[in-house]
């Protein structure tokens, strides 16, 4: 019974919020439920209350039963007294009868004495019964009767019997009863069980009804506001027509006056008359004393800011001279003529009555209204005084033009990305009435000012509309609007962002899969899900599958991005997933191409309309992704008119995505190399299209020329690897650029409007892929192999380059690791990696044996947390790696773009790069350098440099130039230097007592900071203090000028107060660089105590440079003599790594300003350049003047393509090596330089530290 009341109980007919539109729309069904639930209850109840009845009746019959048990009992006795007593008097009686009287009368006595003790027994028996009838109230009446005969009681307990077995009889009726009562509530569920998907649609329709019925209340008012509006534009119009009417007459009666003033002088006229005819056209009462004002003005140079031309018939100019901005605005549209301009400033401000022209009125608390003669009107701002920009309508009449609903916006000054961001925050996350077509009007009104603002402004932007296409902001919020208006914003705001080049590609998600790429399956999976919609059943869904796709359960868990949670069932879903599947077939097919192509026909020319006809003809054709890059490149002059059509624009996007799809589904497995590159390519060339991109067009262009070459030797394909090196970093940039931009964006929108933190955290990351040039980075990785074995280069392939040590774990893969924190460094050699993993925290570097995409998830986590990421295309030498597993190791990249690993012992590494195993006993002493004495010179000259007074760089330096003589060809620039000590000087300074206080907590912070601890606040404190703070004592500037220019360093006259700003600011951030994280974790890994390292500092010239290079007179590695190892980069150099045994692949070349100052800050500590700890790095190197960095162009680079100049270059860089080495007395030396014009410099040598 309990089991059945529970499930009747939990049934979900009770739920009145899932209940509350069913009740409405299915009447008779909750009546139906209702008298179920009744008769329910009712039986409920009934059986409640016989369980009650039968107990109690239980209870009375086992008392009544107990009762008549005693009571019989006690009856039996007395009834046997009271036979005893009588049987004693029968036997006196005879007895009497036969003895004398004195007998008799004593035994007569006796007898009677015993029959009253019966009697007495027999009373107290009786008092016994009394008291057991009182035990129980509603048995009183039977127990009165119990000196009754057996049988009456026997009679009444009978009854008791009868009773009972009528109770139990109606108890088994009450359980029929709810059993049937529970079946009707069953049928019931069932019943509402049936209704729900009919529930939830009508619940929809009840939803749409709500809304349209909204629209409709709201139009009604819209239109009874309006209607006043009209009202009240009615008579103020009238009193404007007649208030325009006097100005008019007062107009023109000032300009015949200021007419005949400006006759008078002919210069004055040439010089006014363009100011004049505006001011004149624009109707303004210009006095003459103003106009002569004027006219001096109209002298000034006007540069045009924008031009801005509208489908309305209304052109903006905004023009800016040194004092002034100016807006005209003039109406090709003959039908705006005349009429009114209702403007305001900035987000609907009133302007500043000395702004505003002649003849203006006020219209509300957030616009004036100035009326227009002709067809021209000219606003003119001070340039101290400028709003950000002018709003502004049309009004003629009754009718108002108002540019599609979204109004004209002037920008004069752009506001910055971060009031753009304020108000795009503040509508997406705190107003009450706000919808999409808000947001479209909103996107319109800003597009200019994003536009202004640079690739920032317009990030912002696309991440937002992006965010509102995945339905992440809210569509409707107290608001609606119609159809027909929501097309019309939307087809402005798709052409108005046509203008600015922005192509806002989204990708629909398809679980995992849906997040790499598309593919046909796509369409049967969608047409599967739609069934099992339809009937909530999972064997619909893999009947469908199977039948439309043969795509079987175990296919769909085995794909790349496996398919396998079962989807809920939710009915509601079922229109837009038909739309999605319209969409994947159209995608499949490339009827989306069809649609464009008729959409945009009318704004091609015929060929271009012919050759687009004839790869939709063609589509599967092997030429197809060819003639589409081709086609693009002539559709694109098309949608980059001013004005260009949305239609073409879409036309393009549709042209873009099927290449990408093209590509997707090319077996790169089945292609030769050459093949490959002819798809590399390709997809640069559909690239640059529309990306605006420097990087890619060289990458474009390298590949070119690699691809006219002979293919497939050694050199050629050191050459192809390092185009494909160098495509991968351009590629990289410009992919962590978009994700850059849109990512904290998305962060912000995420805070202000609740979005769900998966659609956030990769968001930048989804941007990416949905570029169709992501391609390329799939396409490097497939060539790299057959590229690496052609030049021999090696088994690696480096993702992310970085240092590593840690106890090696060998894992299946990353699954098991997710989330978590390695107890310690760890280095992982792995068999797998999807690319969509994380890297946990402790990990130093992952090694693996699978290809890595440059620009997968793990990818970019590695790059961004400094761990080294590679793989091993070697299988025999990855399971060589994996018998290091245990052990604690360190892993390098090589010069030639390696990876080493071997194993280390545990004690021979820092303690911060070991937790536990600091040491405490220093292991290297560093040479106490002489300090500075009071009085002595803040700058010394080169034969002034001293051991213990400079370090070795300055030191090298010196005696380099004195065997020079030995070097031909070689020249070293002319170097100052300040001592060790003088930062301690400057610092115990008078003026700098403040901040040597701070420099004092600091550094006592540093020394308390615990082992292992991490890296104190405390280094970055002084980073930012002593640059900032610390001030140059009497004579330091006066004597480094002097010393400078008698250097012939800088000009005598070219010492100005910025050079001077700059050279004290470099050379504070040399000596603030101490402090760095990695110097001073170096340091206490070494225990050498802050103290003890003093930083002198080297002033040299910058060398204009065409190529940079680092040159090692040893084999770094190994310390083999007479190997030398060298780097050189275009340029100054971004990082020099291009080592000599391969070609150069670096992205960026640095190269100086030549209209700066050319002076360098080198950092020239004690603590650099010793044998058994490797210093070099750690410290600063500060340009006066910040070099420019510049994308690379290897296509007509020599050292790329001129066999002779390279061999002549190497030929004078390894008798560089050796000379200097021979100079130094055959100690190996690591040297910098610099080759310009045809000079080689040495700008630095020092001994080089060699591992043995």
């Amino acid at each position: 019974m309990r089991a059945v009341d529970e499930n009747a109980e939990g049934a979900p007919l009770g739920n009145s919020e899932h209940w509350e539109h069913f009740e409405e729309l299915f009447p008779m069904a909750q009546m139906e439920i209702q008298l179920r639930l009744s008769r329910e209850r009712e039986a409920k109840e009934a059986a409640e209350k016989l369980q009650i009845q039968t107990a109690a009746e239980d209870a009375m019959a086992n008392l009544l039963a107990s009762s008549i048990g005693a009571m019989a009992l006690q009856k039996a006795v007395a009834e046997d007294t009271l036979a005893a007593a009588r049987a004693e008097t029968a036997a006196l009686q005879a007895r009497l009868e036969a003895s004398d009287v004195a007998e008799l009368e004593t035994a007569l006595s006796k007898a009677e004495a015993e029959v009253q003790e019966a009697q007495r027994g027999w009373q107290t028996a009786r008092n016994a019964l009394g008291q057991s009838e009182y035990v129980r109230a509603r048995l009183t009446e039977r127990l009165k009767r119990c000196k009754q005969t057996i049988v009456t009681l026997n009679d009444r307990l009978f009854e008791g019997g009868r009773e009972r077995r009528a109770a139990r009889l109606r108890v088994d009726m009450a359980e029929g009863k709810l059993e049937v009562a529970l079946s009707d509530a069953t049928h019931a569920r069932d019943v509402a069980a049936s209704h729900r998907a009919q529930r939830s649609q009508a619940q929809m329709e009840t939803r749409w009804a709500l809304e349209e019925a909204g629209e409709a209340r709201l139009q009604a008012e819209e239109a009874r506001k309006a209607a006043a509006a009209a009202t009240a534009d009615a008579a103020q119009a009238r009193a404007q027509a007649a208030q325009a009417e006097r100005v008019a007459s007062e107009a023109t009666a000032k300009a015949d006056g200021l007419a005949k003033d400006l006759d008078r002088t002919e210069t004055e006229v040439a010089a006014a008359r363009r100011e004049l005819d505006h001011r004149i056209q624009s109707s303004f009462s210009i006095p003459a004393k103003k106009a002569i004002s004027l006219a001096v003005k109209v002298g000034e140079a006007w540069e045009n800011l924008s031009v801005t031309k509208t489908d309305s018939g209304v052109d903006i100019t905004v023009e800016k001279s040194d004092n002034t901005y100016r807006v005209s605005i003039e109406l090709t549209d003959a039908s705006l003529h005349d009429g009114l301009l209702h403007w305001g400033i900035n987000d609907w401000d009133v302007p500043p009555e000395a702004v505003q022209p002649p003849g203006t009125r006020e219209a509300g608390d957030q616009a004036v209204q100035t009326p227009i003669s002709g067809n021209k009107v000219t606003l003119s701002f001070p340039a101290d005084g400028c709003p950000s920009k002018v709003v502004f309508v049309l009004k003629k009449g009754e009718t108002w033009t108002n540019n599609g609903g979204s109004g004209y916006s002037a920008f004069l000054k752009p506001p910055g990305v971060d009031e753009l961001h304020s108000k795009i925050m503040a509508a997406e996350g705190t107003y009450e009435h706000w919808s999409l077509f808000s947001r479209f009007n909103m996107a319109l009104s800003i597009l200019e000012a994003a536009d202004a603002a640079g690739a920032e402004g317009m990030a912002l932007v696309a991440t937002w509309l992006r965010l509102s296409t995945m339905r992440q902001l809210d569509w409707y919020r107290k608001a609606n609007y119609q159809g027909k208006d929501i097309a019309h914003v939307q087809k402005q705001l798709a052409q108005r962002m046509a203008e600015k080049g922005i192509e806002c590609h989204f990708l629909e998600q398809w679980h995992q899969k849906l997040h790499q790429n598309t593919t046909p399956e796509d369409i049967h999976i969608c047409e599967a899900y739609i069934a099992y919609l339809h009937t909530n059943s999972m064997d619909d869904f893999w009947r469908v599958l199977w039948d439309n796709g043969q795509v079987s359960r175990e296919a769909l868990s085995s794909m790349t991005h496996p398919i396998t949670a079962q989807p809920l069932h939710l009915p509601q879903l079922i229109p837009s997933m038909k739309h999605y599947l319209w969409i994947l077939k159209t995608t499949h097919s490339g009827a989306d191409m069809d649609v464009a192509l008729e959409m945009a026909r009318g704004h091609l020319d015929g060929e271009l309309a012919w050759i687009i006809g004839d790869i939709l003809a063609n589509r599967t054709a092997w030429w197809v992704p060819g003639k589409i890059v081709q086609a693009r490149h002539r559709l694109k002059q098309y949608w980059q008119r001013e004005g260009a059509s949305r239609d073409v624009l879409l036309l393009d996007i549709a042209l873009d995505s099927y290449f990408r799809l093209c590509v997707e589904r090319t077996d790169l497995g089945s292609l030769s190399g050459d093949d490959l590159i002819s798809l590399v390519i390709l997809v640069l060339d559909n690239a640059s299209v529309a990306a605006e991109s420097s990087d890619l067009e060289a990458a474009l262009s390298l590949w070119r020329r690699v691809a006219e070459q002979e293919r497939w030797s050694g050199d050629w394909a050191r050459l192809a690897m390092a185009a494909s090196d160098f495509s991968a970093l351009c590629l990289q940039e410009y992919m962590d650029r978009i994700a850059g931009l849109v990512q904290p964006f998305a962060n912000d929108f995420k805070a202000a409007c609740n979005i769900e933190p998966k659609y956030i955290l990769n968001f930048g990351e989804e941007v990416v892929r949905g570029q169709p040039v992501f391609m390329l980075s799939v396409l490097l990785r497939a060539l790299g192999p057959k590229l690496r074995g052609a030049a021999s280069l090696g088994p690696w392939q480096v993702v992310s380059a970085a240092g590593a040590d840690g106890e090696v774990l060998l894992l299946p893969n990353l699954d098991g690791v997710q989330g978590q924190t390695m107890p310690g460094a760890t280095i992982i050699l792995t068999e797998r990696l999807t690319g969509n993993e994380d890297i946990p925290e402790g990990v130093t570097a992952v090694l693996t044996s699978s290809a890595t995409d440059v620009l997968s998830h793990i990818a970019i986590r590695a790059r961004a947390q400094k761990v080294l990421l590679a793989t091993c295309f070697d299988h025999g030498h990855f399971e060589g790696l994996k018998e290091l597993a245990g052990s604690h190791a360190a892993a390098v990249v090589t010069p030639v773009g390696d990876v080493s690993l071997a194993a280390i012992d545990r004690t021979s590494v820092g303690p911060e790069a070991v937790p536990g195993s600091a040491s405490k006993a220093p292991k290297i002493s560093l040479a106490k350098p002489a300090m500075r004495k009071r009085g002595s010179s803040w700058v010394l000259q080169e034969p002034e440099f001293k051991a213990s007074v400079v370090g070795g760089k300055s030191l090298n330096l010196a005696a380099l130039r004195q065997k020079l003589d030995s070097l031909q060809d070689v020249s070293l620039p002319a170097s100052l230097a300040l001592p060790f000590g003088t930062f301690e000087a400057v610092l115990a300074s008078p003026e700098n007592a403040a901040v040597a206080k701070t420099v004092s907590l600091a550094v006592k912070e540093l020394a308390d900071t615990a082992p292992g601890s991490g890296v104190p606040k405390a280094l970055a404190c002084l980073r930012e203090l002593i640059p900032s703070a610390l001030a140059a004592p009497a004579g330091f500037k006066d004597e480094l000028a002097q010393k400078l220019v008698a250097e012939g360093l800088v000009a005598e006259d070219a010492f100005t107060e910025q050079l001077w700003s700059r050279a004290w600011q470099a050379i504070c951030t040399v000596w603030a660089s101490k402090w760095t994280d990695r110097a001073w974790l170096s340091r206490r890994a070494q225990a050498i105590p802050d103290a003890d390292l003093s930083m002198a500092v080297l002033l040299q010239p910058i060398v204009p440079a065409d190529y940079a290079f680092v040159l090692h007179s040893a084999d770094p590695l190994t310390g083999q003599r007479g190997s030398v190892h060298g780097e050189v980069v275009l340029g100054m150099g971004e990082a020099l790594d291009a080592a000599l045994l391969a070609l150069p692949s670096k992205r960026l070349g640095l190269y100086p300003d030549p209209s700066q100052a050319l002076l360098i800050a080198r950092s020239d500590s004690n603590g650099e350049d010793l044998e058994a700890y490797a210093g070099a790095g750690l410290y600063e190197s500060v340009p006066l003047a910040p070099l420019l960095p510049r994308t690379l162009d290897y296509a007509a680079e020599p050292l790329v393509w001129d066999a002779a100049f390279r061999a002549d270059l190497l030929h004078r860089l390894t008798s560089l090596a050796a000379g200097v080495e021979a100079a130094f007395g055959g100690v190996p030396q690591d040297i910098e330089g610099v080759l310009s014009g045809d000079r080689l410099y040495v700008v630095q040598a020092r001994p080089q530290v060699v591992q043995n």
